[in-house]
């Protein structure tokens, strides 16, 4: 999730786990620690296009290598605070946040790579959007009511322990919806005669309510909308190709063999103007401000072949007015 989220948890977190002993550090390491494995794109400026796809929540959220580095930064954490804690005792928070910001992130539509350097498989539940409000405000809640109840720790450690069932319990209850938005998104493909391969469905930006659906079929997707407040009894699907044929010639190129990974199938790709192609990625959805029009895809890269070289631009979506795209997902979060 976003920077803001996996501080607010691994805060929470240190507090929980160490707060008794060490009062408002263990807020502040605990924010530290799970911010750590983002902290993975201030490499970026070393790296090209290609290789910043891979390296995102790529090595830095790997099980392996976090419960590795927790003893390191327990030890660390154990130098820069005096002995108020043990090594082990700071070695178990940095373990619980560097691990819960991973998991954060596994629920997330945009993969996490836990089972690096063996796999670069990306586990992604879809469950929850990258940013959702609904799940990081109890924790920030919880962590601006424990700084002003420092001298009362039994007290302090029940705001945060509410604090941190609260998104726990909505980040469980985003699980059981996704279910069954799932079962009322089955049903209208089979009455309305599509048979799908594979099935995807995700939550719009900062909410849990308006879901996405991309049903795979051979030669591209259907894709619709559904929001727990609609009253239709249809789930309207328009078809997006693949358009696969424009990829031949490059498909084994590095970096078209880096989009494929990463979009994991989920992709669509088109012409531009100038001639080069524009590779889109489904599973992060499209920014709408008209109902009438095609949205904006959020995940997009520019595909230029030159001289027998295949290089990959990322483009920022293309958005003539934010607040009325805003507007347009509230009303349809509402099901209108």
């Amino acid at each position: 999730m976003d920077s803001i989220s996996q501080a607010a948890l691994g805060a929470v977190v240190g507090e929980t786990i160490l707060g008794p002993k060490v009062g408002n550090r263990a807020l502040i390491w605990g924010a530290v620690a799970g911010t750590l494995p983002d902290l993975d794109v201030l490499f970026y400026p070393l790296m090209d296009e290609v290789t910043r796809l891979g390296w995102h929540r790529g090595i830095s959220h790997s099980l392996l290598l976090n419960c590795a580095l927790a003893p390191v930064l327990g030890w660390v954490l154990f130098r820069l605070n005096g002995r108020r804690a043990s090594v082990k005792d700071w070695s178990v928070l940095s373990l619980a946040c560097l691990l819960s910001a991973v998991l954060l992130d596994c629920f997330t539509v945009y993969g996490t790579q836990v089972f690096q350097p063996f796999s670069d498989y990306q586990v992604g539940f879809n469950n929850i959007s990258i940013i959702d409000p609904l799940y990081t405000v109890p924790l920030l809640f919880a962590i601006a009511v424990a700084l002003f109840l420092r001298r009362s720790p039994g007290a302090r450690r029940a705001v945060v322990l509410t604090g941190l069932a609260l998104s726990t319990m909505y980040m469980g209850m985003s699980i059981v919806i996704k279910t069954h938005v799932g079962s009322v998104v089955k049903q209208s493909l089979a009455r309305q005669g599509i048979s799908h391969e594979r099935l995807m469905t995700t939550p719009t930006l900062f909410n849990t309510v308006l879901w996405r659906a991309t049903a795979e079929v051979p030669d591209g997707f259907y894709v619709g909308y559904y929001s727990l407040f609609d009253t239709r009894s249809e789930i309207e699907f328009n078809f997006i190709g693949r358009n696969d044929a424009l990829l031949e010639g490059i498909r084994d190129s590095r970096a078209v063999s880096q989009l494929l990974w990463f979009s994991n199938g989920w992709y669509t790709v088109g012409e531009a103007g100038d001639g080069s192609l524009v590779f889109s990625d489904l599973r992060f959805g499209e920014i709408h401000t008209d109902s009438e029009r095609q949205g904006q895809y959020v995940f997009n890269w520019r595909l230029v072949t030159d001289q027998s070289r295949t290089l990959m631009t990322q483009l920022d979506p293309e958005v003539d007015d934010a607040g009325k795209a805003m507007q347009f997902l509230w009303q349809r979060i509402r099901g209108h």
